[in-house]
This record gives structure tokens, sequence and C-alpha cells, in this order.
């Protein structure tokens, strides 16, 4: 059977197109408060499916035969009212890949009774996910069962029977290209899956990758010829539980409309901190509503290095007049923000503490501590004015990257040992923690990996996103008592290298606010911020950092400004515009800084030399503008969301000001005499690689 006649079954059959949102991350789950404030935005903006399957709650995975409380059962049959109200399909998932016995009959009815429990609160459609697993089935399986797919099969079918869903998804342990083994159309396991697994389900599939740049038209009617019908796709775009040093707040790319034509559906799996993903849920809603990408405009004769610098996110490459069938990431974008910047305005406090992981200061010998609850001072000969910003004096207690899981702990094979994780219970008490083990975690940052453990920092590399080894969390974010970093610039005369020194002895609870003091020449002058939980509760100690006189307006957050939040924190494969001029200009400024050294007085009018120090000028008016982001930020009355999005705003602002005190000394003629540090011209497609934050640390590392 070709893929257009069952696309044609599918139709007659009356299946519609799913399109939704799939809490399926590691890390802490949303709340239910959060849950259905999500189910309000998927009826406003059209879409009508969510999946339960948060990894680390409590009885979806780690003790999924586990029946739930009364207490719990209120909780989750409120979510499904919620969702019913706003027309939104609740898939409930259950997760028992971890250590179920197929060919237990003890553990099959532990199965049916959890499903069936779930069935009795008005939940009719439902998902099993062995997604993540080891491949290898028990002694006792073996002798049932020919294959690994045949003992999930049989396991999937007799619950299908059990529990006549209205829907049934199936997430199999092969879920992308790169794990099918060897290849997708060599894959005996997924031939066995498509086969044998009722036709009544549909099959969860995550590209080419666990997290995929692309997903083309090609590659899904290779995997729908391989199941026997068009996947569900479970897109990991916006995922960021593999890094917590990363957030993504682009906008749905990498996916022609096209494909709806090809799969059953789309569930994106975004961000774990629950504000943050407007940009991703509001842009997917977009694109399902398309049915053809927008045209190009880029000249077949531009040279392919400036085609891969504005593939993707070049707002000059905008066709005029879209119709409302034509879907552009950045229309869809810049549609998304004007809606977004509403939610800034909400008055929304933090409610409660989550219970943090114990987890170790990070080593200082690659990246500066220029984070949360961290003091940093450099100091230039050009310059005598200083800023101070201060995190809001409540994320010393609260802030989400406490609670997100360091990285994904891996096994020598590869597969995600789920059990190191803390388990939470988001059906009964938000910030509840059901069971906390203590991970080993190195101070190198290495953790959960023996195998990465005594590996440098900087060579680990080639990853796809979901095998990154992250950055430890902000001093600020770590439990009382934890080490605090601090350092000392030392420079009186000459080209020494800033020393950063950790100082054991110093605590986040000897101070009652931390403060990060930078070089800033910016306009905006000095100001120190100090942030309560309420928005009108806080108060600003003004130096310089802003005019007196300014309006309330002028103070405001604006679409502007989420522009450039967006382009700093854009996707895994790519940076926004203004995170690739700002990488550009770095770049540039520094490999060419020979220009300014040892100039003479008559120099100056030279035509390379006004161009470097426009540059320079420019890369401070980026600086700036980053700046005027996180004082705006601070002033918002979403406080909820402020806490999502600060941790990663303030890091990112301490290195462009780091970067930018660098070009300042760079002004004054003291070169970075080593231009072999910068291997060719970096593109688009190698900045991918890592995040926007940890290229411009590379950078600034590769001097002399």
């Amino acid at each position: 059977m070709d893929l257009d006649t069952r696309n044609s079954g599918i139709a007659s059959a009356g299946q519609k197109f799913m399109c939704g949102v799939v809490e399926g991350f590691y890390g802490k789950p949303w709340t239910s408060e959060q849950r259905k404030d999500l189910f309000q935005k998927m009826k406003k903006w059209g879409m009508d499916s969510y999946l339960y399957a948060p990894k680390d709650d409590y009885k979806h995975r780690s003790f999924w035969r586990d029946m739930y409380t009364v207490e719990e059962t209120d909780h989750l049959s409120s979510l499904i009212a919620a969702a019913k109200g706003n027309d939104i399909r609740f898939i409930y998932a259950i997760s028992p890949g971890l250590d179920i016995t197929y060919s237990s009959s003890k553990d099959i009815l532990a199965l049916k009774r959890k499903l069936e429990q779930v069935k009795q609160l008005d939940c009719k459609d439902f998902a099993i996910l062995f997604d993540d697993i080891e491949p290898e089935m028990s002694k006792p399986d073996k002798e049932i069962f020919k294959s690994f797919a045949h003992a999930q099969v049989s396991v999937a079918n007799e619950l299908y029977q059990f529990i006549t869903p209205e829907k049934f998804l199936f997430c199999p342990t092969e879920y992308c290209a790169a794990r099918a083994m060897p290849t997708v159309k060599s894959s005996e396991y997924l031939k066995t899956v498509g086969t044998k697994l009722d036709f009544q389900f549909d099959i969860l599939w995550t590209g080419g990758k666990v997290v995929s740049k692309d997903i083309t038209l090609e590659s899904i009617e290779e995997i729908a010829d391989i199941i026997c019908r068009p996947p569900v796709l479970w897109d990991n775009l916006h995922a960021n539980d593999y890094d917590q040093k990363r957030i993504f707040l682009g906008p749905y790319a990498g996916r022609s409309p096209q494909l709806i034509q090809r799969i059953r559906g789309v569930l994106t799996n975004p961000n774990c901190e629950y504000g943050s993903n407007f940009v991703a849920i509001h842009t997917l809603a977009q694109w399902a509503k398309c049915s053809e990408d927008a045209p190009s405009k880029t000249q077949e004769s531009m040279s392919a290095d400036i085609k891969l610098e504005t593939e993707n996110n070049d707002r000059n490459d905008v066709p005029e007049n879209l119709g409302a069938h034509v879907y552009h990431p950045t229309t869809a974008l810049k549609a998304a923000l004007n809606e977004w910047l509403e939610d800034f305005k909400k008055p929304k406090e933090v409610k409660a503490s989550v219970a943090k992981l114990p987890i170790m200061a990070p080593a200082l010998s690659l990246l500066p501590p220029v984070t949360n609850g961290s003091t940093l001072t450099l100091t230039t000969q050009t310059t005598s004015s200083v800023m101070s910003l201060c995190p809001p004096a409540d994320m010393q207690t609260f802030t989400s990257m406490s609670c997100i899981v360091p990285s994904l702990p891996l096994s020598e094979n590869g597969s995600i040992q789920a059990s190191h994780f803390p388990v939470m219970n988001s059906l009964v008490v938000d910030s509840k923690i059901m069971c906390t083990p203590d991970p080993i975690l190195p101070s190198n940052g290495s953790y959960l990996n023996p195998s990465l453990a005594s590996t440098p920092r900087n060579s680990i590399t080639g990853l796809e996103p979901m095998d990154t080894v992250s950055i430890p969390p902000s001093p600020a974010s770590l439990p009382e008592k934890m080490n605090d970093t601090v350092s000392e610039g030392l420079n009186k005369s000459s080209s020494e290298d800033v020393l950063m020194e950790a100082h054991e002895e110093s605590t986040i609870e000897s101070a009652p606010a931390s403060v990060m003091t930078l070089d800033s020449d910016a306009e905006v002058g000095a100001q120190s911020v100090h942030i309560s939980n309420s928005a009108n509760s806080s108060t600003m100690q003004e130096d310089d950092f802003t005019d007196k006189g300014l309006s309330e307006e002028e103070n405001s957050l604006t679409v502007e400004d989420l522009l450039l939040l967006c382009d700093l924190f854009y996707l895994p494969y790519d940076h926004g515009t203004q995170g690739i001029h700002l990488l550009n200009e770095f770049q540039w400024l520094k490999t060419n800084s020979n220009i300014v050294v040892d100039l003479l007085s008559e120099d100056n009018r030279k035509p390379e030399v006004v161009e470097w120090h426009s540059r320079a000028r420019n890369f401070e008016e980026l600086n700036k503008n980053l700046t005027k982001l996180v004082v705006r930020l601070n002033l918002v009355a979403n406080r909820e969301l402020l806490h999502e999005l600060y941790p990663y705003v303030w890091d990112m602002r301490g290195v462009v000001s780091l970067l930018n005190s660098y070009v300042k000394w760079l002004a004054i003629g003291q070169n970075s005499t080593s231009n072999s540090l910068i291997h060719g011209n970096y593109t688009c497609k190698q900045y991918s690689s890592a995040s926007l934050l940890h290229q411009l640390l590379s950078l600034y590392n590769n001097r002399e």
C-alpha cells in the first residue's frame, strides 16, 4: 500500500490532523496551573491535543505500577476536565520500559489496572512509550518472544484490546533514524512494529535525530513505508532538557507545511520552563494552518557562505504580502512576539520554591564565572564607570535553573539512565520531590557519565543536541552553603589576562544580594537593581543607568527587546540574526585588532582604523541593548515568567559585557597576537554545534 492510499484512508476514516504539545521532557514537570493555562492557549490558537508524559513525574515512569491515590486522581481528573472544557484531547501516557517483564502476567495486569483507573476519570486517549530504554529482554522474555519488538507489540496490542481507546499512541525504542539499527530501511525492529502493531495505533517519530534540524518529505515517506502508516511527529526542536545552559525561543522551522499531508500529527516537546514556550507553541499552531513554505528572495548568484549565514533566519529574506496559507518562520515569530508581550504584563507571582538538587560548583578552568550570584570585576585603562546589576533577590531561593536536570546520564551504549533523576509528583504538590537520590556530580561538569568524567569540556564536540554535556547551573541556583565564585581582575598596566579565582569559603548565604560588577560604557551608565517577588515592591537604586526622567512606557519591555531575546536563544542548530551579528562582529574585531596597535595620531584617519572603531561602537551598542533588556525584564509584572528566563539572560548579559570590555582593551592597542586561534571563517553551520553563549566564550578564551 503506497503512502497516498494510506493517507486517503485516514481522511475517509475521519481522523483529524493532530497538533499540540507533549510534556515529555526530563526534569521538573509543569504544574497543574500551568497545564490548564496551556489548554486555554491551545484552544485559542486552534490546537487540539496534549500528551501527558513527563519523564520524571512520579507514577508515569519510575513507579508506573503504583495506582493513583484519591488526592492524585482528583488532580488528574481536574486536568482531564480542563482539557475537555477547552476542546483539547488529553492523552495519558505510561512508560513501563525501564523494568517491565513483557511476559509477566502480573506486570500486564498492573498496566491494565493503571490505565483502567485513568479511564474512569473520563480519559479516552492513551499512549504507551518505550523510549530511552535498554533494547534487551530479560531471560523469561527471551523464552517467550522472538524479539524485543515482538514483546513490545504483544503488550501494546493486549492493552488496546482491553482499554479500547479512541486514540492510542505508541513510541518505539527506535524512535528516530539515528537510533534505527542498522538503518531505517533495514531495521527489523521497525519492520516488526509496523507489521505486527494494531493498525489503530499511531506511531511516534522524532525525525532523523533525537533533535532534528530538518525533517524532509523524503524521510517521512521512508519511515511511513517501514511502519506501514504515516507517523505522528514527537518534535524535540525546542526541547532543552539535555543542556541546562540553553533555552530555545526561536520559531518553528525546518519542517515544510507540506509534511501535513504525509503525517498524522505533530506534538512539540518544548523547553522545561513552561512560560518560555510561548513562541514555540504559537508558531507551531501557525505552521499547522499553512500548506506551503514562503518562497525565498535569496538570489541564486549569492555566495554559498552568505546563503549559509542567512539561512532560516534572515529577516531581509521575507517576501511581502504572504498569503494566510504560506508559512515563514520570521513572520510567525513576529506574530507570536506581539502576543507574547502581553503575557509579560500580566501580574503573576512565583508561588512556591522548589527543592534544590545537590549540585557541586563548576570548575573554572575553561569558563569565566559570569553567572548568577557571582561577582566578576573587569577593569580597563579606558573606562572608569562601573555597572552593577543584581539578580532578583528572590532568585536566590527560586530559579528554574535549580530544578533542571544537569544533563542526561548515558550508559556505556548511549542509552539514558533515568534512575538517577529526582522523581517528582506534579499531581499533588507542585514543589514536592518524592525521592532525591544523591548523584555523584564531579566538579568538571561531566555529570553522571563515567566515560566523560575525565574528559576536558572543550574536547566534547560533535555531539547532537540530546547528547550534550551541559555546564553546571549558576551559583545563585545552587543550594545554600554551596561554593560561591568570585574573581579578581589583576591588571595594573599591561596586557595580562584577567585572572579568575574561586574562593571556596565564600557562600551564597554570606551576602543578602549578590552583585555582578562588569565594565559598562553604556550610555545607560550604572545601576543596581534589586527585585522581590512582586514588580510593585521592587526597588531600583539608580545611578546613571537610566535617565531619571524616563516614563514608565520608556522603561517597558518592547517587541524589539523580545526579538533580541529570541535571537540570542534561537534554535539548537541556528542562531538568530542578531546572535549571528554579535558573533561575527566580535570575531572580526578580534581578528583585525592589529589595525589599532601602535597607532600614530595621523593613523586614526585611515579607513581601516575608522572601520574598526565604528564596528567596536556597534558592538558596544549591542551590549547596551542587552543591558536594557535585562533591566526591562526586571520590571515586568509577570514574576513567574521572569524567574524562568532570568538565569539565561543574566549569563548572556555577563558574557557579552565581558566581551565588550575585551574589545575596549583591544582598542587601546593591546593586540591579541595569535590569529591562528581563529580557525578559518565561522559560519552559521559551524556556530550551530553549541549555544551562542558557549560560542562567545570560546572566542573569548581563544586569545593570548
